[in-house]
C-alpha cells in the first residue's frame, strides 16, 4: 500500500483512531509508516484527532490520508469526547487501535497485536516500545508490595498505582500484564463497548494509567505482545514540556571531582531538559579532630552556598547549580527536620524560578540526608542514586545514615546501581526496582587527543606511576602508594588531585611528584603522560560496594592498569591487573612498567568503547521518565 491507499470503509478489520493533539509534529512519520503497518490487514477506517484549525494537521492527512475521518479535539470537544466522536465515526464491528500520533508502528505491528487479541479472554493488546535509538522503553506495570506504600505526613498512607517493571527480560516474552504506560493499545470492540458502560469517558492509556483495571474489572485481560514494535519519539507528548530533573548530588559543582557520575549524567539530561541540580547537602559536620581539614571544607562550603543559583555551562543553559542554606548537624531529629523543610522551600523556590514543575519532575537522589527533604515534595518519579555505600564511611552518623539509606530503599521508585556486589547485597530490600546502570566515561574527552604534554609533567622523569583523582584518607591506600615509591625508585610516582589528608610523608620521597588539583579539562594530558595508571584503594565496606569511574577513564586513554582487589573490578579482569596483597601490587606494577601490562592500548580502549555518558544518560532518562508512582 503506498500512502493515502487502503483506508476505506468497507469490511474493516480494523478501526484506527490517531490522536494528533495540537500541530503536526510526528503525524507524517506515524501516518507514512501506517501502510507497512497494517500489512496483512484488510481494509481499515482511520480517524485522526486533532485540532482542525491547525492547517498542518489538515493538510497531512489530506496527502497521507486522504480518506480518514478529521475530529476535532480543540477547546470545542475535549480529548475524552473527541476520542468518543472518533469511534462513533468508525464501523462498529471491528477493534480499534489507538496511536499517539508522536510514534511510528512498525511493520506487521498490528497483526501481531490482532493476533493477540483473538486470545480466549484478552480485551487489550500493547506492543513493545523502543526509542529512536533502539533503546527499550520500560511500560509495564505491575501492583506494589505492600512494603513499598509510601507515606505521607504524619504516616498517612498515599495511594501508588503500579511500578514500571525494569528488568529488560520481562519485555521479552508475551503474556497478560497488570498494567502498562504507553502510546499504542489495540481494543476489542466487547471490550471498548464494556469499559464506556460505567459512563466514565474513555481515554487513551496515556492519560488513563488506569486504562487495564478498568477493563480487568469488565473481566478482559491485558497481553503483552513484543512480536509488534513500535518506535517512540524521544520528545515528549506534543504541547507538554519534558519533565525537568532535580538531582540531589553527593558532590558539589563548585570544588568536588567533575567525573562524578551525578555531574556526568546532569549535564547530558540537560541538553534536553530542565536540570536542577542541588550540590551536596553534606552528611557530617566538619569537626577538629575528627574531620580531616575541617575549616577549609566548612570554608568552601560557605563559598559554595553565596554562589546561589548559576547556569555554569553556557552551552548547556538548561543546566542550574545551586547550593542550598542548611544547619550541618544532622544526628538531631529536631535539626533534620528543619532542615527538611527549610531546603525543601529552597528546592520549590529554585525550581519554580527556573521553570521546573516538580508534579512532573524526576527527583533522583545521591546522598542520603535528601531524603527528609525529598519525601514530601511532589514528583512524578524517585530515582535512588546508589552510587555508594554512604553508610560505610566513618566520618557520618553511620546509624542515622544507615536508616536515611533504608527510607530511600523502601520508598524509591527505582534504585540504580553502578556496583552489582552492593545490588545483589540490597536485591531483599529493592526487588525489581534494582536496575544496574554502570558508569560511563567521556569517551571524546579520555579517548581522544590528548594534546601537548603538560609543562609542570614534562620534567618529571620517566618511566612514570601515575594516579589522578581525589587523595581522601577514606579511600587511597596512602601506606601503599609510599610502598611503591620505596621498592621502584627508578620510577617517579606521579599524584595529581586536591588532598584532604596529609601529604608529608609521600612527598617527603624524592620520587614522589603531588601536582596538587588540576581541572577536569586537563586530565586528559597528563593521564597520556603516565606510562602505568595506579587503582591504590583501600580495604573498606565503602570500597566494597564501588565502582570507580577512573578505571573507564584510564582504559579509555589505552593505560595500563594496576588495581587492589575489590568485587567489581574482575569485570575487567581481562583489561587490568587485580593485586591480592600490596607485595605482588608492587610486582604487577613493576610487569607493568617492563611492558607485561593486561592487554594492549587497543584492546584497553576498546574494553570501553560502549560506555559512553551519553548513552548511559539515555538509560537513566527512560528509568526515570517511565517509572510511574
Amino acid at each position: 500500500m503506498t500512502p493515502g491507499e487502503g483506508f476505506g470503509r468497507a469490511h474493516p478489520e480494523v478501526n484506527v483512531v490517531v490522536i494528533a493533539g495540537t500541530g503536526a509534529t510526528g503525524l507524517e512519520d506515524c501516518l507514512a509508516a501506517l501502510p507497512a503497518a497494517l500489512d496483512g490487514i484488510g481494509q481499515c477506517a482511520l480517524a485522526v484527532v486533532g485540532d482542525t484549525s491547525d492547517a498542518s494537521i489538515a493538510s497531512t492527512v489530506a496527502r497521507l490520508a486522504s480518506t480518514a475521518q478529521l475530529i476535532e479535539s480543540g477547546h470545542q470537544l475535549g480529548k475524552a469526547a473527541a476520542l468518543e466522536a472518533a469511534v462513533s465515526e468508525l464501523p462498529p464491528s471491528a477493534p480499534v487501535l489507538f496511536v499517539r500520533a508522536d510514534v511510528r508502528l512498525g511493520p506487521g505491528s498490528v497483526v501481531a497485536l490482532l493476533e493477540a487479541l483473538g486470545r480466549s479472554g484478552v480485551g487489550l493488546a500493547v506492543p513493545k516500545v523502543v526509542d529512536e535509538t533502539g533503546s527499550l522503553r520500560r511500560m509495564i506495570r505491575q501492583a506494589p508490595d505492600r512494603r513499598h506504600a509510601r507515606r505521607g505526613r504524619g504516616g498517612s498512607r498515599v495511594r501508588r498505582e503500579k511500578r514500571i517493571l525494569q528488568d529488560p527480560a520481562a519485555y521479552e516474552w508475551e503474556r497478560p500484564v497488570e498494567g502498562f504506560s504507553g502510546e499504542v493499545v489495540l481494543v476489542s470492540r466487547n471490550c471498548l463497548d464494556a469499559i464506556r458502560k460505567g459512563g466514565r469517558p474513555f481515554l487513551h492509556p496515556a492519560d488513563d494509567p488506569d486504562l487495564a483495571n478498568r477493563a480487568r474489572r469488565a473481566g478482559f485481560l491485558t497481553w503483552f505482545t513484543p512480536a509488534s514494535t513500535v518506535v517512540a519519539a524521544t520528545r515528549g507528548p506534543q504541547g507538554k514540556p519534558e519533565p525537568g530533573w532535580v538531582c540531589f548530588s553527593s558532590v558539589d559543582w563548585w570544588y568536588h571531582n567533575r567525573a562524578h557520575s551525578d555531574i556526568q549524567l546532569m549535564r547530558r539530561i540537560a541538553a534536553d531538559r530542565q536540570v536542577l541540580f542541588i550540590n551536596s547537602i553534606g552528611m557530617r559536620m566538619p569537626l577538629p579532630g575528627r574531620s580531616t581539614q575541617s575549616g577549609r571544607r566548612i570554608l568552601r562550603k560557605v563559598k559554595s552556598v553565596l554562589r546561589f543559583v548559576q547556569r555554569p555551562l553556557p552551552d548547556t543553559p538548561g543546566f542550574h547549580v545551586a547550593t542550598p542554606v542548611i544547619i550541618p548537624f544532622y544526628g538531631s531529629p529536631r535539626i533534620r527536620a528543619l532542615n527538611a523543610r527549610l531546603v525543601g522551600a529552597q528546592v520549590r523556590a529554585m525550581a519554580r524560578r527556573i521553570g521546573i514543575d516538580l508534579d512532573d519532575a524526576v527527583l533522583m537522589v545521591t546522598v542520603p540526608t535528601a531524603w527528609e527533604v525529598v519525601r514530601d515534595l511532589p514528583r512524578r518519579s524517585l530515582v535512588m542514586n546508589r552510587s555508594d555505600l554512604h553508610s560505610a564511611f566513618e566520618e557520618t552518623d553511620q546509624h542515622v545514615i544507615r536508616r536515611l539509606e533504608g527510607q530511600l530503599l523502601e520508598h524509591a521508585d527505582a534504585v540504580i546501581y553502578a556496583a552489582h556486589s552492593l545490588m545483589d547485597d540490597e536485591l531483599a530490600q529493592t526487588g525489581d526496582r534494582a536496575v544496574f546502570l554502570d558508569h560511563g566515561v567521556d569517551l571524546q574527552h579520555f579517548g581522544g587527543d590528548a594534546g601537548p604534554e603538560p609543562a609542570d609533567l614534562a620534567v618529571i622523569p620517566r618511566p612514570r606511576i601515575g594516579f589522578f583523582g581525589g587523595l581522601d584518607d577514606y579511600v587511597v591506600d596512602l601506606d601503599l602508594l609510599e610502598r611503591v615509591a620505596r621498592e621502584l625508585p627508578e620510577a617517579s610516582l606521579v599524584l595529581i588531585g586536591d588532598a584532604t589528608c596529609s601529604m608529608a610523608s609521600l612527598e617527603s620521597r624524592s620520587n614522589v611528584h603531588w601536582l596538587g588539583f588540576r581541572p577536569y579539562e586537563q586530565i586528559p594530558a597528563y593521564g597520556a603522560g603516565f606510562d602505568v595508571a595506579l587503582m591504590p584503594w583501600l580495604r573498606n565496606d565503602w570500597i566494597q560496594s564501588s565502582n570507580p569511574i577512573k578505571l573507564k577513564e584510564y582504559l579509555a586513554i589505552g593505560l595500563p592498569v594496576v588495581s587492589t582487589d575489590f568485587p567489581e573490578v574482575h569485570h575487567y579482569a581481562d583489561s587490568v591487573a587485580i593485586a591480592a596483597d600490596a607485595a605482588e601490587y608492587v610486582t604487577l606494577v613493576r610487569a607493568a612498567l617492563a611492558g607485561d601490562g593486561v592487554g594492549s592500548v587497543a584492546s584497553r580502549r576498546a574494553r570501553v568503547a560502549g560506555a559512553s555518558w551519553d548513552k548511559r544518560s539515555l538509560e537513566l532518562l527512560a528509568i526515570g521518565e517511565e517509572v510511574i508512582h
